[in-house]
């Protein structure tokens, strides 16, 4: 695997404290449907090997102990968007457009007076390890390696660690337990679960379910080829006008290093059915970030 380094810049970024919610906030729990996923001719050739997978909703975001709305796909839910402190707005991925979103405003903690002082991005899409943070996120905020989609190797994408509290720079989080649940932080991320939140009975009737298929090997011009059926099941669905925005992050390990291909589909809450199995082509899925 290839090791990369960068200088931190900002040392707020995993330090802010939350803000609470009132309790008004958190009487209100949309309905939501579950969706089950299959990704067929997912097809590997000799010596690729597949590692894991990262499912995730970008539109539901586990808060506390249930799921909440997340309009903009930023990853601060709804309730959390301040707009009189951070200027953040629910309805915006990226509110002021200055190229960072969101979220890494607020788990930075630079109020909307500070945001001024933050170098703007001049290539605000440019993402070269497509792991979810543009380069200019990486280098002025996260302190992530642009070109290297789980800077500190330890099996996360960097974006998901963001999006569920842990620090894309600390491999050791990955395998601690912080809410004593027996779950480590890594599996709960694909599980889709807090990883401050004791899992209780309610929460685990909300975790994804993985199953990973081999269904056939053959040969194609000299190549062997191992090809897969890729379920996950127990995915949650919000009615959002904006369509619920799903990401597959396949990891696979080529000789010394791992990649990482992803794929986002958009999958609309009135043309699901509570426990319907959704198909997709994994040769007609677009990859990218």
């Amino acid at each position: 695997m290839k090791t990369f380094l960068l200088l931190i810049l900002i040392t707020l970024f995993f330090s802010c404290s939350r803000e609470e919610l009132t309790t008004l906030e958190y009487d209100i729990i949309p309905e939501y449907k579950k969706l089950n996923v299959t990704i067929y001719n997912y097809c590997l050739q000799s010596g690729v090997e597949f590692v894991d997978i990262y499912a995730s909703n970008y539109s539901v975001k586990f808060d506390k102990d249930r799921l909440v709305m997340d309009f903009d796909r930023d990853g601060l839910p709804d309730a959390h968007e301040n707009m009189e402190k951070y200027g953040t707005s629910r309805l915006k991925y990226d509110t002021n457009g200055d190229g960072y979103r969101d979220q890494l405003i607020y788990l930075s903690g630079i109020d909307l007076y500070n945001q001024q002082y933050l170098k703007l991005c001049e290539d605000r899409q440019e993402n070269s390890d497509l792991d979810g943070l543009t380069n200019c996120e990486e280098e002025n905020l996260t302190h992530t390696d642009p070109n290297n989609f789980d800077t500190d190797f330890d099996g996360i994408p960097d974006d998901l660690e963001v999006r569920f509290g842990l620090n894309p720079n600390d491999s050791a989080d990955a395998f601690g337990d912080i809410d004593g649940d027996g779950v480590v932080n890594s599996e709960e991320v694909r599980l889709n679960t807090s990883v401050n939140i004791y899992n209780t009975k309610g929460i685990n009737s909300l975790i994804y379910k993985y199953n990973v298929n081999l269904q056939r090997v053959g040969e194609f011009n000299g190549v062997i080829h191992r090809c897969f059926d890729i379920d996950i099941d127990n995915m949650s669905l919000f009615d959002v006008s904006n369509g619920n925005l799903i990401r597959f992050n396949i990891i696979e390990r080529v000789p010394l290093i791992s990649e990482m291909r992803t794929f986002r589909v958009v999958v609309d809450y009135n043309d699901i059915e509570d426990g319907d199995r959704v198909y997709y082509d994994f040769r007609t899925l677009v990859e990218g970030s």
